[in-house]
């Protein structure tokens, strides 16, 4: 795992890496209240799940210019084909 932390302005940004095995592995995550996100690194597939404790609204984008992703299957309305996942958090997860 590598952090980077810099001051930039009034703000502090960290970027923090981590090199996924090539077996399947849990990572867990913790926001500043403590709740855990469990990301799921599954071979067989392969694929990447995202697990909160809690329910939040998730966001699939075709990229950085924020555009909703296309549906893939229109049998299946949760298939996006997406370049960027955003979950709306609620200000409570500042742990303030």
């Amino acid at each position: 795992m590598e952090d980077k932390t810099e001051k930039v302005g009034r703000y502090i940004s960290s970027d923090v890496k981590v090199q996924l095995p090539k077996h399947d592995a849990d990572v867990t995550l913790f926001l500043p209240n403590g709740e855990p996100v469990l990301i799921q690194w599954r071979l067989d597939g392969p694929s990447l799940d995202v697990c909160f404790a809690t329910e939040y609204n998730v966001h699939a984008f075709q990229g950085d210019d924020l555009k909703p992703a296309d549906r893939v299957f229109d049998s299946d309305q949760h298939v996006r084909n997406a370049k960027q996942l955003m979950a709306s958090l609620p200000e409570s997860v500042l742990g303030k």
